[in-house]
């Protein structure tokens, strides 16, 4: 978990500088958690694209919106495939 953690944290890490470093160390974080089915944190998985299953770094593979409707939600729109997923905010 450790070692799937770090990669996830460089990814982040080098999305602006190197996408294509960041994506390699996506790939090798979900082969490690399918190789010892590891369930993925969720922290962790509001980085991927639900269509897709590709790794979207906030505010340069997508986009996100604030809804403004009676329900507050958060909408992220994955700019590889389109797919637009809710995100409802709870008030505390």
């Amino acid at each position: 978990m450790e070692r799937i953690e770090l990669l996830i944290k460089y990814a982040i890490l080098n999305v602006k500088s190197d996408t294509k470093l960041a994506k390699q160390y996506i790939i090798r974080a979900r082969n490690i958690c399918m190789k010892y089915r590891i369930k993925i944190p969720y922290e962790i998985t509001i980085f991927f694209c639900k269509k897709c299953k590709c790794f979207i770094a906030p505010c340069i593979d997508s986009k996100i919106r604030i809804g403004g409707s009676q329900i507050k939600s958060v909408r992220i729109t994955c700019n590889l495939c389109g797919h637009i997923y809710h995100k409802i905010i709870v008030p505390k």
